[in-house]
C-alpha cells in the first residue's frame, strides 16, 4: 500500500566471494517484462534504486523501503542484482502491486 514500508530480506551467496548488490523498483506500466517470477489513481509512477557492498560467501540484507504516498497504483517490477568478486552477475525479478488505501 502507498505510504507503507516494504520490509525486505535478501540472502546472497556465492561459491567464492560476493562483491555488491543493486535493488531496483520501477513501474511495469509500459507492459515490458523481465521474464522472472511473479508475486499489484492518478499519481506518479514510482522508481526506486539502491546499491551496496556485500562480503564473504554469504551475506543477508535487511532493509525497509518506503512506498511513497504519491506512488501510482499498479504493477511494479522489483529487481535484485548480485555481483561477485570475479565479475559474474545474477539477477531475479518479481512483480508486486502497489495499491492505495
Amino acid at each position: 500500500m502507498t505510504g507503507e514500508e516494504l520490509a525486505i530480506e535478501i540472502d546472497f551467496s556465492d561459491n567464492v566471494e560476493l562483491a555488491s548488490y543493486k535493488i531496483e523498483i520501477h513501474s511495469s506500466g509500459d507492459g515490458h517484462s523481465h521474464n522472472r517470477l511473479n508475486i499489484q489513481d492518478e499519481d506518479i509512477p514510482w522508481n526506486y534504486h539502491t546499491e551496496g557492498n556485500l562480503s564473504g560467501k554469504n551475506d543477508i540484507i535487511h532493509s525497509t523501503i518506503q512506498v511513497p504516498i504519491a506512488a501510482e497504483h499498479g504493477v511494479y517490477h522489483f529487481g535484485v542484482y548480485a555481483l561477485d568478486k570475479a565479475g559474474n552477475q545474477n539477477m531475479q525479478w518479481v512483480e508486486l502491486e502497489v495499491e492505495h488505501e
